[in-house]
């Protein structure tokens, strides 16, 4: 699944099962969707590709979930995604509840990890006051002032920041998520 358009083989459609959770179905129907987003058959996406969605082009930070996309843990933000990359970012968007005991911890691991991501817009591992004035501007852009959205931010810092060192860490996010059903939040209807 290189840099051409991307053919299913059974080996893959297995492989994604087996790393995803998603149907065969399922999987065909994504790959449908990707080669539709793919109009030049390049076998690869860009970002621009992407904001072609509707709903992406129409969230406040479709932007952010975009860029997500496109980051590599632990890395550098890439260019391009393929059709296998493409399918574990949308693993994340998967019910937990229809999922196999043992893989619910890791989809709901999956969801939080990708919301820190779009807070984690300097790509520090960290949330940061400027990362979450971006973020909440994003959100609410001119319907509050810059000074009401830094104070928000500042309150969330104070609230999240249990280590009192400026910047949220992963663990103290999910701490802060613990409260919040994440699966009506953050799951796709992914028909069968």
């Amino acid at each position: 699944m290189g840099n051409s358009p991307s053919i299913l083989t059974t080996e893959n459609l297995d492989e994604l099962h087996k790393e995803t959770g998603f149907t065969h179905h399922q999987i065909k129907r994504l790959h449908r969707r990707f080669n539709a987003l793919d109009k030049e058959d390049k076998g690869y996406l860009q970002m621009k590709d992407l904001q072609l969605i509707p709903e992406l082009a129409l969230n406040p930070l479709g932007t952010r979930i975009i860029q997500s996309f496109f980051e590599l843990k632990g890395g550098p933000q890439c260019d391009s995604i393929n059709f296998h990359q493409f399918v574990l970012t949308l693993a994340c968007f998967q019910s937990a509840k229809k999922s196999k005991t043992e893989d619910r911890t890791n989809i709901t691991d999956a969801k939080i990890d990708f919301i820190f991501k779009c807070y984690d817009v300097s790509n520090s591992d960290q949330i940061t006051k400027s990362d979450l004035v971006h973020v909440l501007t994003c959100m609410v852009g001119q319907h509050v002032s810059m000074e009401q959205t830094v104070a928000i931010a500042e309150k969330t810092l104070r609230e999240g920041d249990k280590a009192g060192n400026g910047k949220i860490s992963n663990a103290e996010f999910r701490e802060a998520l613990t409260d919040i059903d994440l699966e009506e939040k953050m799951t796709i209807r992914f028909l069968a």
